[in-house]
C-alpha cells in the first residue's frame, strides 16, 4: 500500500515502526514520499519527541519537506530559554565559554555530553538532550543565524548569572 492510500493513523504508525525497527528501506521510502505527502512531515512533527531518540537524521530529512509554519514551530521549540539553561548546566564555566552552537549541532569535541548520562538530575539531563536535538534540527532546517543569535545571547546571560 502506498502512503497516500493510508489514513493518518496508519501513516503515523508506519513512521514510528520504521524508526523503532530501524527499517532503512521504509525510512527511505518515507523520506521520498514526504515530498508529495505533507502528512508525513506533519506526523513526524507530531511525534517529534519520541522519534528523535530513534533517528535524528531521519527526522531532519523528513522535516526539510514540511511547511514554513511547521519549520517555525521547530524553531520556536529550539529557542526555549528554560531548556537551554538545562543544557548549559552540564558544562564547566571554562568549557561553556569555549562552546559554540556548531559544537552542539555538529557533535564536535567540545560537546561531549551527547551520550545519555545517569544521575540524580535525569529529568534535567533529558531536557538538555532534547534541547540538543531541537537545536540540531532547526539548524539543519536552515535557521543558522537565528539560532546563533539566540545561543550566544542565552550563553552570555547564563555566564553573567552563574
Amino acid at each position: 500500500m502506498e502512503f497516500h492510500e493510508m489514513n493518518d493513523q496508519a501513516v503515523s504508525s508506519t513512521i514510528i515502526e520504521a524508526c523503532k525497527h530501524n527499517d532503512k528501506r521504509l525510512k527511505h521510502k518515507l523520506i521520498e514520499a514526504s515530498n508529495r505527502d505533507p502528512r508525513i512531515a506533519a506526523k513526524v512533527l507530531e511525534s517529534l519527541y519520541e522519534l528523535v531518540d530513534y533517528d535524528l537524521n531521519f527526522v531532519i530529512d523528513i522535516l526539510t519537506h514540511c511547511s514554513k509554519r511547521e519549520h517555525m514551530h521547530v524553531l520556536k521549540e529550539a529557542k526555549d530559554p528554560v531548556n537551554i539553561i538545562k543544557l548549559f548546566d552540564e558544562y564547566s564555566r571554562e568549557r561553556l565559554e569555549a562552546l559554540e552552537l556548531e559544537d552542539i549541532v555538529e557533535g564536535r569535541d567540545l560537546d561531549i555530553i551527547w551520550e545519555v548520562k545517569e544521575g540524580p538530575q535525569i529529568d534535567a539531563l533529558s531536557r538538555a538532550y532534547l534541547q540538543r536535538c531541537l537545536l540540531a534540527i532547526a539548524y539543519h532546517l536552515g535557521y543558522h543565524e537565528e539560532l546563533k543569535t539566540f545561543f550566544e545571547e542565552e550563553k552570555r546571560k547564563y555566564l553573567v548569572l552563574h
